[in-house]
């Protein structure tokens, strides 16, 4: 294929060869990132698609930034910055996930007070997901976002990485959700206590988290609040069977650089 220009690769997204495209695009340089950041910002097919074929063409804008954030990290970085609108777009923000290191670290922290709560989201998310520890000291304050989705990924991040600090707003938190949403609330306060060595508040019913430890490579073949039976398994260890120790509803997986920390919720009557 020959060098493709970006109105060439703009009319192949949503197509049957969008993913040969892009690898061409991609491989003219890092001059295509700019190039492919200002499209974002400017009246295109990418822009004012509608109907059945605008998923298929932002699933391939999305692979096309993915390619160019990972063959170009730091020219991303640096276009980014220059080009600050381009945090108005979601997959931007998820594309900045991929760049380790702390510039993208840093724009992530940014984007946590941005207008839209769907980039808020994201870029909490991008933070869990990478691991990034920085954000912890946000997370109480986020249990207070607009946005639903952003509330209850802090609530995760806190199960996480809460301190006791935090559990005051936690309890007051779990005054304010549904019954329905509940639980996870409870589980983010009992993960807390249990780090910090403290009681559970009287708004906990009790200890109801079932945690272990393993180490290996770990791949988890259930999805999250699964509901499983002891001796099910839960994914692999290794290759070999990661079995749930009770019954109970699978919570989480956190993975660091030596273990997995598997968190199941007992059921309890």
């Amino acid at each position: 294929m020959s060098e493709p220009t970006l109105s060439t690769l703009l009319a192949a997204l949503g197509g049957l060869d969008a993913a040969n495209t892009i690898a061409a695009y991609c491989a003219r340089g890092p001059v295509s990132v700019r190039e492919f950041l200002t499209a974002l910002l400017t009246e295109n097919r990418l822009t004012t698609a509608r109907g059945p074929t605008r998923r298929a063409i932002e699933n391939d804008a999305y692979a096309c930034l993915m390619q160019l954030a990972a063959t170009y990290p730091q020219t991303f970085l640096n276009e980014v910055r220059e080009l600050p609108a381009t945090i108005d777009r979601a997959e931007v923000v998820s594309a900045l996930t991929k760049i380790p290191g702390a510039d993208a670290a840093e724009l992530l922290l940014a984007a946590l007070a941005h207008r839209k709560g769907t980039i808020r989201w994201h870029a909490l998310y991008a933070l869990l997901s990478r691991g990034q520890v920085e954000v912890a000291p946000l997370l109480a304050k986020l249990l207070r976002d607009r946005d639903g989705a952003v509330r209850e990924t802090a609530l995760e991040g806190l199960r996480r990485w809460g301190i006791a600090d935090d559990l005051p707003a936690l309890v007051a938190h779990a005054a304010r959700v549904s019954r329905f949403d509940l639980d996870t609330v409870l589980d983010a306060i009992e993960a807390l206590c249990t780090r910090a060595g403290r009681p559970l508040p009287s708004v906990h019913p009790g200890a109801r988290l079932e945690v272990f430890t393993v180490r290996g490579q770990v791949t988890i073949e259930v999805p999250r609040s699964a509901l499983v039976s002891a001796g099910d398994p839960l994914g692999t260890v290794d290759g070999e069977p990661l079995l749930a120790p009770c019954d109970g509803v699978f919570i989480a997986a956190d993975s660091d650089s030596e273990h997995t920390r598997v968190t199941l919720r007992r059921l309890v009557p």
